[in-house]
């Protein structure tokens, strides 16, 4: 009888084309709760440590943070619509006018105040005062999207196609000035400013659009419209480097660039065609230790995906539910690196109202244990034949074990057949 050597694929990404593990090949089906270098070597994602000057009501979540370098502050957006002011003491409740707490936040900073929006009246703060509603009556009142733009604060209106912007250098002053994005039938949900431009998210069409130095201050560039995809998840569009990642119509991950869009998410596309509810996901993105990374998570169906931007993989990361004994959905709502204070922050999607820690110095999310799975696809070694394995090779470096000393272990198991797994064995 021959012998023969094969590599177990567990190091490879997420690759999932169909729902038949077998036809995995070379590709392993699961990388959970870790990340790749470029060297190809596995590491446990970095974990979330708790702050104890930093936790509010645990009965909200946190939908945003902003980080105002010009103060050294952090600015945190909680479900109920609460806004506080972080430092490096401590945080402060400086909610005077509410937010609705109905999308994540999105803020614009004139040089002056701080403007915020969620889906309602628009609120702005100095860092110092408690927040106000923008009293202009001529000014939206459900404002999804708000960005400083050329000298103008820009807010979009859910739900229509209409798109308003303050005077010159004046936050207050609104004179109903405004455009319509009319190239698609459809409405505005999202507009991100990027590269000088409005990116204009519809339900069926993206559209750009530039100042005019005339009047309106905003007009479309010609030529440039989208009009086979739109946006399906208000709260997936997120920034990260020179690219904006977002959920598109077709149910699929997609990126924009150079005007185009294109889909990276074809190993994923039949995991996503699948999911209960695309709508109500969130896209974070993270930049840590020379990584850079696009997290979507989908609440309904309890499930985050990570797309490794470097080096075009995809995983998955989670939160290990003792109770249930599986991965929940990674608990990061949103993500801001406070630069003068050298720290990365993410905002807690649970009702903890923590904002915690995001490093990997600690391998726990406040205290609960990150427990990363490689699933490998099934190898059928060119012949559906049955075979036999006298051995197989695991190298592997040891951790640091958990902060009780416990001796970090390494658990196995193997599939019997297509529904059934053998016990753990823990090494």
């Amino acid at each position: 009888m021959s012998k023969a050597q094969f590599n177990i694929p567990i190091n490879n990404g997420l690759l999932i084309t169909s729902g038949n593990n077998n036809k995995i090949g070379d590709f392993s089906s699961i990388l959970t709760d870790c990340f790749l270098d470029v060297f190809g070597n596995t590491h446990k994602r970095p974990g979330l440590k708790n702050i104890d000057k930093y936790s509010l009501d645990n009965t909200i979540s946190i939908t945003g943070l902003y980080y105002w370098h010009d103060k050294g502050i952090v600015i945190a957006v909680s479900s109920t619509g609460k806004v506080y002011r972080l430092n490096k003491l401590g945080i402060t409740d400086i909610t005077g006018d509410s937010l609705t707490g109905k999308h994540n936040p999105s803020f614009a900073y004139d040089y002056s105040v701080l403007i915020i929006a969620d889906g309602g009246r628009m609120v702005y703060t100095d860092g110092i005062n408690n927040t106000a509603y923008i009293a202009d009556i001529n000014a939206p009142t459900e404002v999804t999207s708000v960005e400083f733009f050329d000298n103008y604060i820009v807010a979009q209106e859910y739900n229509t196609d209409y798109i308003y912007w303050a005077g010159v250098g004046d936050y207050s002053s609104w004179n109903s000035d405004f455009v319509s994005a009319e190239t698609s039938a459809d409405v505005i949900l999202k507009m991100v400013k990027f590269r000088q431009e409005l990116i204009i998210f519809g339900s069926n069409s993206i559209e750009f659009f530039r100042t005019t130095g005339t009047d309106p201050a905003f007009s479309q560039v010609l030529g440039t419209t989208i009009d086979t995809i739109g946006l399906a998840a208000i709260n997936s569009p997120a920034i990260i480097g020179d690219t904006v990642y977002f959920i598109d119509s077709q149910r699929r991950i997609a990126k924009l660039a150079g005007r185009k869009a294109y889909s990276i998410s074809i190993p994923i596309d039949a995991r996503l065609a699948a999911l209960t509810n695309i709508s109500d996901a969130y896209g974070i993105g993270i930049e840590y230790l020379g990584k850079l990374f696009y997290v979507i998570t989908f609440p309904t169906d309890d499930i985050t995906f990570v797309y490794d931007i470097i080096l075009d993989r995809w995983y998955q990361w989670g939160y290990w539910d003792n109770k249930n004994y599986q991965h929940a959905a990674w608990t990061g709502r949103c993500f801001v690196y406070a630069r003068q204070w050298d720290i990365c922050l993410v905002g807690d999607n649970r009702p903890t109202g923590n904002v915690y820690q995001f490093t990997s110095e600690t391998y726990q999310d406040n205290n609960n244990e990150i427990r990363h799975l490689r699933q490998t696809g099934k190898q059928d070694m060119g012949t559906l034949k049955r075979k036999m394995s006298n051995f197989i090779k695991i190298e592997t470096k040891r951790g640091d074990g958990d902060p009780n000393g416990n001796a970090p272990s390494m658990m196995i198991r193997t599939a019997i057949d297509d529904n059934t797994w053998s016990e753990e064995r823990s090494l």
